[in-house]
């Protein structure tokens, strides 16, 4: 029971994420942990023509390092 009702408290979350997005054509989520891949699917069962989905693995990151990596993604 508490299971499903942290899955549920996730989903809501994930969903106001989602909700927040607005129109995209690409999304980069990065962090550490489980939270990326978990909105990713989210993200999936929702919309089946949503944005292109890049995930990458961030940890303890400046924010210098942030940008870079975020410039970097999305220039090449």
């Amino acid at each position: 029971t508490r299971e499903r009702k942290h899955v549920a408290e996730l989903n809501h979350f994930y969903d106001e994420v989602i909700s927040n997005l607005g129109d995209v054509d690409c999304l980069l989520i990065c962090g550490p942990g489980e939270a990326r891949t978990e909105l990713k699917k989210r993200l999936d069962t929702i919309s089946k023509s949503g944005p292109e989905v890049t995930l990458k693995t961030a940890d303890n990151m400046t924010e210098p390092q942030l940008v870079a990596m975020i410039r970097q993604h999305f220039s090449s």
